[in-house]
């Protein structure tokens, strides 16, 4: 009896060490499926954080590529109304050489100046607007 009984108290001593350590395997499972999820979670988060930098990037892209549209246009307004101002101001110059100027040539003459200095207003305009960009 002493045997079994011996038998038994080492079975039950071996069965509660056996509870332990299932317990602390629990416990390590249960710790490395957290540390598992926050790591899924961390690398979908970082993936996510990946594709809005690059729909970012392809964004700012984007707008480069308009604000240069931009420039481009006002230069090449810019240019255009420069040159229709020194179209003007030729018209404006002959028409006052030609001497004895009649009524209509007059009108013209001051309606080709009074275009040509809104055309400067918007060409300045313009420049201002190329210098801010």
């Amino acid at each position: 009896e002493k045997e079994l009984e011996e038998l038994r108290k080492g079975k039950a001593e071996a069965a509660e060490e056996a509870q332990e350590r299932i317990a602390g395997l629990e416990e390590e499972v249960a710790r490395l499926q957290q540390e598992g999820g926050q790591s899924a979670a961390q690398a979908e988060a970082a993936e996510q954080a990946a594709e809005e930098a690059e729909e970012l990037r392809r964004q700012v892209e984007g707008l480069e590529k308009e604000l240069e549209e931009l420039r481009k246009g006002k230069a090449e307004a810019a240019e255009e109304a420069q040159e229709r101002i020194a179209g003007l101001e030729e018209e404006v110059a002959r028409l006052q050489q030609e001497g004895g100027q009649s009524a209509a040539q007059a009108e013209a003459a001051e309606q080709a100046a009074e275009e040509a200095e809104e055309l400067r207003r918007q060409v300045e305009g313009l420049e201002k607007e190329l210098e801010e960009l």
